[in-house]
């Protein structure tokens, strides 16, 4: 699967297969936070339970009752004082 490629397949609210996952930031029974090639995923519910997990295929799979799915805002990316005193990125 390319890299960059991101799909979320939502099946009854009960089952959520994500691509495009490059790293999971947090993770409990209420909530889970990823890193998406889209950017940061917000994902809310009950029980939630992440049944695969394959990041070298970015691929994830959660069961539980989802509530919500949401995108944060990317996270900027830090720049150390040097590259801002020199043209870094």
């Amino acid at each position: 699967m390319e890299s960059s490629s991101h799909v979320l397949t939502l099946n009854q609210r009960q089952s959520l297969e994500i691509t495009g996952v490059k790293e999971v930031k947090t993770f409990d029974p209420g909530g889970i936070e990823l890193v998406t090639a889209l950017g940061p995923l917000v994902i809310t519910g009950t029980e939630l339970l992440i049944s695969n997990l394959d990041l070298s295929s970015g691929l994830v799979s959660v069961s539980g009752k989802i509530d919500s799915i949401e995108y944060l805002p990317p996270v900027p990316e830090k720049r150390s004082f040097l590259s801002g005193l020199f043209g870094g990125k």
